[in-house]
């Protein structure tokens, strides 16, 4: 497979798979993946160093059959030159692969950073996630202003890295540095959520909209356009329902978000939570470790509790919320 050096500017990410002088088959991108982790005989996993390409060609080899053309990258830390090998190969698919050190991946140095407060954060999603599905909806200027600080938090930090942070930061010196970021964080969410207030119910429900369509998309593996389209639309219909259901969007929302945060946090301490939405694949989803099932279960579980508890005994509080937030919409009208 080679590139075609006469492609065009829009058409760069074309590849073109030919045998001698006869172009065969187009592939426009290609999906890349980590390799799958491996399970011993023991129960311990392994985490492969490399990736997994797979282009799928734009023409069809057999009807309703697309050629398939499957690279497999393994890291080899002492193999500087790399090296192909052809694996196997039919009329509908080719698969090789390539073993050298330039496919071993790097820690960069801020990783090493966070991987000293890493052990911390299971816990804050667990306390924030439980705080999230049982009284989000009561307190949801506060959770706004907290999620804002958060952002603007982590916008600082990286920034402050990027600038004066060293490779080897203290522990304390790193603390230190968030502290003051987060002070910095929260000035900033007090002045945007005075301002967004009017919205906060719409900017939460398209947010949640927009996740539940990513978590139900991504293992299609759909292509970059109609995924996005999709969560989109999401986003479209979360604002249309947080303008028309109020209460009950303002209560299903923290709820998702809180349950959401709070498996995280369990996940980040117990086994077999998935660390990344790409392993789900649609097609094999009746395989799936059943700790999955179990994780996903107690999602939906917190969830529908924490919206049933939040309609039950914070409505009161959600209809006064309601007619301040009418009132803070034209007064906003008004100004313009």
């Amino acid at each position: 497979m080679e590139s075609d050096a006469k492609t065009s500017k829009s058409d760069i990410s074309t590849a073109y798979f030919t045998t001698g002088t006869k172009q065969e088959y187009s592939f426009l991108n290609a999906d890349i993946k980590s390799l799958p982790t491996v399970e011993g005989d023991d129960g311990t996993v392994t985490y492969p160093d490399g990736q997994r390409v797979t282009w799928e060609s734009r023409e069809e080899c057999a009807k309703g059959v697309f050629y398939e053309v499957v690279l497999t990258a393994k890291c080899q830390a002492d193999k500087t030159d790399g090296q192909y090998s052809a694996l196997s190969s039919d009329p509908c698919s080719s698969a090789f692969t390539y073993t050298g050190a330039d496919v071993c991946s790097h820690k960069i140095p801020i990783s090493e950073s966070f991987e000293k407060v890493s052990a911390y954060l299971g816990i804050f999603y667990i306390v924030f996630g439980i705080f999230m599905f049982m009284a989000g909806s009561k307190f949801l200027f506060q959770v706004f202003g907290l999620i804002s600080g958060i952002a603007f938090t982590g916008f600082f930090f990286m920034l402050s890295y990027a600038l004066f942070l060293p490779v080897d930061t203290q522990t304390g010196f790193l603390i230190g540095t968030i502290i003051g970021c987060a002070v910095l964080g929260v000035g900033i969410a007090i002045v945007t959520y005075k301002f967004s207030r009017a919205f906060i119910v719409q900017i939460l429900a398209g947010v949640t909209g927009g996740v539940i369509i990513f978590m139900v998309t991504k293992p299609m593996h759909l292509k970059f356009w109609p995924h996005l389209i999709l969560m989109l639309v999401g986003v479209g219909a979360g604002v249309f329902l947080g303008q028309q259901l109020k209460t009950f969007v303002k209560a299903a929302s923290t709820a998702l978000i809180g349950s959401f945060l709070f498996v995280w946090g369990i996940g980040c301490y117990a086994p077999g939570f998935p660390s990344d939405f790409a392993e789900v694949d649609i097609k094999n989803v009746k395989d799936l470790d059943n700790l999955v099932w179990a994780y996903f279960a107690g999602f939906v579980v917190c969830a529908v509790f924490g919206t049933w508890f939040q309609l039950r005994h914070f409505k009161e509080d959600a209809d006064k919320f309601d007619e301040m937030n009418n009132e803070d919409e034209g007064k906003v009208c008004g100004c313009l």
